[in-house]
């Protein structure tokens, strides 16, 4: 007999509710963990604009935005304005709209960066495991004992990564010739990529030599055209010895002819003229390599059709070159661009959010 409370759901429609409601409990955490953040940082401001606000975003459908984080963006930023994108609408409705999330984690695997070495210098690999298998620098297929040979033997400080969701510093680890052993081994998991130690270009290392600089890059892609949107630096403090925010990164604007911000943030947006560690000013710093950065990951990103936003992580190397870190294809953190310079489209959010949300009520 056929159960009168059973509703047949196919796989589709499973899956949207899936994603409804996952939407909705990141919406949650994303409201909170704004909130969160403004009391740590001890800031208070007062917006006049809400009602502009519900009635800009209320044309996309949205009947009940939470107008806080741009209070919270326009503090920092100083650029009052209804086109900032709240965490919560980015990561529930944007992305996904713009990218094909089900790919990402394949697409950003460090095992497969080789492939872009004609466009941009990548870091030389000496191992890796793919799915538990080894590899050596040619992608030669070797036994695990081969792979710890080759390791303990190398003359130089490597970096160890997971080669799949390794973003904000996540379980890396930096080993000196000679510090790496057998056992150590047995704890990178069964997906990872073992590369030389970059060193960093001397203007970089002048401002702090702990750790490498990257510049983070954001690139989109409208109606066939790729863009940049504004880039920043992120910078080690004392302690790291590579970028994680969690240890007390800094990040620093970039105006468009490379020279640094006068000013960093550093954790709960605390502001520094000057590194803490080198007391080197932020404003004398000068990147050139800026808009070489910027092609190249411009080129890559023709490469990757399935994804219209990505974040870049870029360093700088000993001979002003740059070089590929890693590219986030689905956490891409985007409060940084809107402290730093103002709503994150800047003149496209208008018709980037006409599509997003067309395509999100077919």
């Amino acid at each position: 007999m056929k159960d009168k409370y059973h509703i047949p759901v196919s796989n589709r429609q499973y899956k949207r509710m899936l994603n409804k409601l996952s939407g909705i409990l990141k919406e949650v955490s994303y409201r909170l963990d704004i909130r969160r953040k403004s009391r740590r940082e001890k800031i208070k401001f007062k917006q006049t604009n809400k009602k502009e606000i519900k009635a800009y975003y209320r044309q996309f459908g949205l009947r009940s935005i939470d107008t806080f984080e741009h209070g919270y963006y326009e503090h920092y930023s100083q650029v009052k304005s209804v086109h900032y994108i709240p965490n919560y609408i980015f990561f529930r409705y944007i992305q996904p709209a713009l990218n094909k999330l089900e790919y990402a984690r394949a697409y950003a695997d460090k095992n497969t960066y080789h492939q872009y070495s004609d466009i941009i210098r990548v870091p030389k690999t000496i191992i890796c495991a793919v799915n538990g298998r080894y590899y050596d620098s040619n992608h030669d297929s070797i036994s695990i004992e081969k792979a710890k040979e080759l390791l303990i033997a190398y003359p130089s400080k490597i970096i160890v990564k997971p080669s799949i969701d390794s973003g904000a510093g996540k379980n890396i680890f930096v080993f000196d010739n000679g510090k790496l052993s057998e056992n150590s081994f047995e704890k990178f998991g069964k997906d990872f990529v073992v590369q030389e130690f970059m060193h960093q270009n001397k203007m970089l290392d002048q401002l702090y030599p702990e750790a490498i600089a990257t510049l983070r890059i954001v690139t989109y892609q409208l109606d066939d055209k790729i863009y940049n949107l504004r880039s920043h630096l992120r910078i080690g403090s004392p302690g790291t010895q590579y970028i994680k925010p969690s240890l007390g990164a800094m990040v620093c604007g970039i105006h468009e002819n490379g020279s640094l911000f006068d000013f960093a943030y550093g954790l709960n947006n605390k502001i520094y003229f000057e590194h803490p560690d080198t007391k080197v000013p932020f404003g004398v710093i000068r990147l050139p390599e800026l808009n070489r950065a910027i092609d190249k990951v411009k080129a890559i990103h023709k490469h990757l059709p399935y994804f219209k936003i990505i974040s870049w992580d870029i360093g700088i190397d000993q001979d002003d070159e740059p070089f590929l870190i890693e590219f986030n294809l689905m956490f891409q953190g985007m409060d940084i661009n809107q402290i730093l310079y103002g709503p994150l489209f800047m003149d496209h959010t208008d018709k980037i959010l006409h599509q997003v949300f067309a395509r999100e009520n077919r």
